[in-house]
């Protein structure tokens, strides 16, 4: 019984994660579209939206998991270790490229009240998504398809060519937005 909470609880926590990165997605179109200063304003705050859930959902994943792999599984299978890494990966992407560059835009939006401003809106928020989206996939490949050590290497591997590849296509590199009123 306790295996299929424990299960349950990992498979809800990847849910969450899945979740998150669709809101995420909504909040980089936002941003995208954003044609004023109060439009990014918003875009972030749906991005810290995201964030908030991101990470409960990624620790549930995680703890059950390594608990899951330590009981039933014996951290037999190169593929739960290589899990493991991807799902610490995307975390640091998540912390290192969103969440600086988070942090830069909304001090800059900060800086830019009461006037007309050129504000970047940084593409390595599409390019940090496109990454962990694209790892998430692979971690779940990796679980339910559970590959050797090669297999499991190419599926992290490819998983990162896509998700630079896909960046590309989203790039926008600076708007300029206007002063407009406070959400």
């Amino acid at each position: 019984m306790l295996r299929s909470i424990l299960l349950f609880v990992h498979v809800a926590g990847a849910m969450g994660v899945f979740v998150a990165l669709g809101m995420e997605a909504l909040a980089l179109a936002q941003l995208k579209r954003a044609s004023n200063v109060a439009g990014a304003r918003a875009g972030l705050a749906a991005l810290g939206g995201s964030q908030r859930i991101v990470g409960p959902s990624g620790l549930l994943l995680v703890l059950s998991g390594i608990y899951l792999a330590t009981a039933y599984w014996q951290w037999q299978g190169a593929w739960m270790g290589l899990g493991f890494v991807g799902m610490i990966t995307i975390g640091a992407v998540g912390g290192i490229m969103t969440g600086r560059s988070a942090g830069r835009l909304r001090k800059d939006l900060d800086a830019s009240r009461g006037s007309t401003a050129s504000v970047t809106v940084p593409a390595v928020f599409w390019t940090s998504f496109a990454i962990r989206a694209a790892l998430l996939v692979a971690v779940v490949f990796l679980m339910t398809v559970k590959p050797g050590p090669l297999g499991s290497l190419a599926a992290l591997g490819l998983a990162v060519v896509t998700g630079l590849a896909v960046s590309r296509t989203g790039r926008r590199a600076e708007v300029a937005l206007e002063s407009g009123a406070r959400p």
